[in-house]
């Protein structure tokens, strides 16, 4: 491991969230490098304060977080799009809270025309 591999890791070995086998390398480099010693008690120093300064904080009211949630139902989780450029055809899969909706797309001279779609509650 070298030193720009350590500063990358440094973050996430000091939120605990580093991988058992990157931490125990990163632990093996800092041991004999006086630059990435320094640069880890920064950042963990840095993560104790800003710790310190968000614990204080009062967190956000529970009207907020059921306004957050209403807003967020039906929003997509995630996306995956599949087609071909030349064709100008794609089908898409987006996953929602609700359900998991499949959409097909034709794209015509840059206008997107939809296909179908199953799952959204507008079948076609």
């Amino acid at each position: 491991m070298d030193c720009r591999q350590a500063g990358e890791l440094t973050p996430w070995y000091v939120a605990g969230s580093l991988p058992e086998g990157e931490a125990r390398d990163l632990v093996r480099h800092v041991a004999g490098c006086a630059t990435c010693q320094d640069e880890l008690v920064q950042a963990a120093r840095l993560a104790r304060e800003l710790r310190r300064a968000f614990a204080g904080m009062p967190g956000a009211s529970q009207g907020t977080w059921a306004k957050v949630a209403a807003r967020a139902q039906g929003m997509p989780l995630a996306r995956v799009d599949v087609g071909s450029f030349l064709l100008g055809l794609s089908v898409g899969l987006t996953a929602t809270r609700t359900g998991v909706p499949v959409t097909g797309r034709l794209q015509i001279l840059g206008r997107e025309v939809p296909v179908f779609e199953v799952g959204t509650g507008g079948e076609r």
